[in-house]
């Protein structure tokens, strides 16, 4: 199927119990599936300009399937991120 057919990707960023940024996928029913080898959305869209890639592709070939989170209990706990914010000054995402 082409790329542009597929269901939109949800990504999230968020701070784990340890306080660590994460990057998730948030699959239906509510589960989030982290990332590895990315720690914020910025840096997953900078690999994959770089990789001549898409961040679907990338998301998917990182997602860390052995490790899924809930949703709600990070969404309650107020650990949930910006969806995109720049890893050095803020005001490059106003």
């Amino acid at each position: 199927m082409h790329e542009s057919h597929q269901a939109p990707l949800r990504l999230v960023q968020y701070l784990s119990e340890e306080g660590g940024r994460k990057v998730a996928i948030v699959e239906e029913g509510g589960t989030l599936v982290p990332l590895k080898a990315v720690d914020s959305v910025y840096g997953l869209a900078h690999r994959a300009i770089a990789e001549k890639s898409t961040l679907r592709a990338l998301a998917l070939e990182f997602a860390d399937r052995q490790r899924p989170e809930a949703y709600e209990p990070v969404r309650a706990s107020g650990r949930l991120l910006t969806p995109l914010d720049h890893p050095v000054d803020p005001g490059h995402c106003l």
